[in-house]
């Protein structure tokens, strides 16, 4: 019976992930909501699923949710974009992950946290949803493609910055580092682990491109990408950076082949690979939001209070993150204010939300119900943001004698533009 109730729920789970997914693209309601609260039924509410089985495996669930998270993002990043918008991605990525650690310890100081464990919480939620993100931007016909691609890498840089940082920070608190040890940590594991990813990616092309004739090949770079992880971690290394650069390596093979002149070696990763693991980073994520409604206690008011005022203040410092980042860019009112908004946290922070506590990492045992609430805060004041945003969005529709745009702002005013 019990074998048949856990088949039940974890079709039932998959079901949910599928249809929320589908809401989500109807209404930008992001399916976060729907999965977390189908956890919450399970566990907290219900006692259906007892959540100390699913705790005592929650490295291992981290580990192979960062993995997929970063090879992921990888594999659909473009590098000739990563280099024309770097530095304005890098600009909006380090000053908002800045602001947003600086809140999260003002608030967890302000209710007897350590800075220490403020700065841990703060890069845990330091990052913005990916998935969120990136599918709300697309959908903004009126955005220019270079306010785009400034969004999609900073969401992805801010998930770097998110594991880099907490992990550095746990192994700081851990091992009793000082400030000059931590630093030295973060830069040694952060070199290993880009000198290997890059490595890596460069070495395993060609043999992907032969093994490309065999059925079911792409599960080997699976397997790669776990050995990939754990070797580098093994060698102390930061694993989470050598998967995104595995992944940026295997997506851009051609030009990276071609910038190394070597044409003739010349293969990335087709389609076909990036969707069977973009399938697998579906279900990771739709797993992990189910295990986080399922785990968290929601009992201590004050730890969702706690998560409530971060998340006030992640959306005031959001906004001068977007100010100075912007500063002197050719951004209209109306993109400044989408980035403004897109600043939902996901599954990156459910993720990292465990490591200390399965660790156990003394005074963390809040985090869980603390980045919990940040996440269904922040989700529901993006996706409110979002909606009355769309009423503001220009609109453009084109003549059929004359071929000119005609744009429509706000208020109805018309703008006559000159055709291409």
């Amino acid at each position: 019976m019990e074998v048949l109730l856990a088949l039940s729920l974890t079709a039932f789970v998959i079901l949910l992930g599928f249809f929320g997914n589908l809401i989500f693209k109807k209404t930008n309601i992001p399916n976060i909501l729907w999965l977390v609260g189908f956890g919450l039924l399970l566990g907290p509410i219900s006692g259906v699923v007892e959540p100390s089985f699913f705790i005592s495996v929650s490295g291992l669930f981290s580990a192979l949710a960062i993995i997929i998270i970063l090879f992921d993002g990888g594999i659909y990043l473009d590098i000739y974009k990563l280099f024309r918008e770097f530095p304005r991605s890098m600009l909006l990525a380090v000053t908002g992950f800045i602001f947003s650690v600086a809140i999260t310890v003002a608030v967890m100081y302000a209710f007897g946290y350590s800075v220490l464990h403020g700065i841990l919480l703060g890069a845990i939620i330091g990052g913005t949803c990916s998935a969120t993100v990136i599918f709300i931007v697309n959908q903004m016909k009126s955005a220019t493609e270079e306010t785009k691609t400034v969004i999609e890498l900073e969401t992805s840089l801010t998930d770097v910055f998110s594991i880099v940082v907490a992990l550095a920070t746990i192994n700081t608190m851990t091992r009793s580092l000082d400030v000059v040890s931590s630093f030295q940590f973060l830069a040694s594991g952060f070199s290993i682990g880009a000198v290997f990813g890059l490595a890596a990616g460069l070495v395993w092309l060609p043999a992907m491109r032969r093994l490309m004739r065999f059925d079911y090949s792409y599960v080997v770079t699976l397997a790669v990408l776990f050995l990939l992880y754990s070797a580098v971690e093994i060698l102390g290394g930061n694993g989470a950076i050598a998967c995104l650069l595995f992944g940026v390596v295997l997506a851009n093979g051609r030009k990276v082949y071609s910038m190394l002149k070597y044409e003739n070696m010349a293969y990335e990763m087709d389609e076909t690979t990036k969707h069977f693991h973009s399938l697998i980073a579906f279900l990771i994520t739709t797993f992990f939001f189910v295990y986080l409604g399922l785990v968290v206690s929601i009992q201590n008011i004050t730890l969702i209070a706690i998560g409530v005022l971060i998340s006030i203040g992640a959306l005031a410092v959001r906004y001068a993150a977007t100010w100075i980042s912007t500063y002197g860019g050719a951004f209209t009112t109306f993109e400044k204010k989408l980035i403004w908004m897109l600043f939902p946290r996901g599954l990156t922070a459910a993720v990292l939300a465990y490591i200390p506590i399965s660790l156990k990492v003394p005074g963390t045992e809040g985090f869980a119900d603390i980045v919990f609430a940040v996440i269904i805060v922040t989700v529901i004041m993006g996706t409110v943001g979002i909606a009355l945003l769309k009423r503001e969005e220009p609109k453009e529709e084109k003549t059929k004698e004359q071929g000119i745009k005609i744009k429509k702002g706000p208020m109805g005013q018309r703008e006559i533009l000159p055709p291409k």
